[in-house]
């Protein structure tokens, strides 16, 4: 076991110095954020952990006439198209 924390010590110090030594560090950021999450991980994630069930609620949505769907459709389109126009 001391053979695999020794290897795992050495792996993570190569990474490092890699992505000190070249211009293209982003996999190797990557690798030793999954890897060593503890210490290299994205600290904007909150874990949150449930001890209930979930419960489900369903609720009855209105049936839309063809009409007011046409309505949205069209809103949305042109929101879309607008937003295409752009770029």
């Amino acid at each position: 076991m001391e053979a695999v924390k020794n290897a795992s010590a050495v792996a993570e110090s190569r990474a490092i110095l890699t992505i000190l030594a070249d211009d293209s560090w982003q996999s190797k950021a990557w690798y030793l954020e999954r890897r060593f999450t503890e210490r290299w991980g994205r600290k904007d994630r909150l874990e949150a952990h449930h001890t209930k069930e979930p419960k489900v609620v369903l609720y009855t949505i209105k049936q839309m006439s063809e009409q007011e769907w046409n309505k949205v459709r069209g809103t949305e389109t042109k929101e879309i198209n607008s937003v295409k126009a752009l770029n």
